[in-house]
């Protein structure tokens, strides 16, 4: 089975170099410029898990993340914060509010790899 990931990255050079990475890896990606753009996206992609920036313009990652969490539809999809601004003691506020972990920029590709597989395979 081919896991599809949504990436949410208003820097859009990092963000198509996420998904070209993912779909080297397999993974089939959508991708979407802030959480408002997300939202359309996510109906039709159906992802199985989202990779998304937290500080974005028109809809940051908080709100977004928060509207998935409050839908019966959305409200289980593993979901990784990726910020330049992840401190130590905001990553439990993230956890606290859905998030299922967050991984600070610049990252190993490695690193990122390694949790999108622990995500889906719990």
């Amino acid at each position: 089975m081919k896991y599809h990931i949504l990436v949410v990255e208003d820097q859009a050079p990092l963000r198509g170099d996420i998904c070209d990475i993912l779909d080297l890896e397999g993974y089939t990606t959508s991708e979407a410029n802030h959480g408002l753009e997300a939202l359309d996206v996510i109906q039709q992609a159906k992802p199985h898990l989202i990779l998304c920036d937290i500080y974005m313009p028109q809809m940051d990652g908080i709100t977004f993340l928060k509207k998935l969490r409050a839908s019966d539809e959305y409200m289980n999809i593993p979901f990784i914060f990726l910020s330049a601004k992840i401190a130590r003691n905001d990553t439990q506020d993230y956890l606290d509010i859905g998030a299922n972990k967050c991984i600070s920029k610049p990252f190993k590709i490695e690193d990122l790899l390694n949790a999108i597989e622990e995500l889906i395979q719990s």
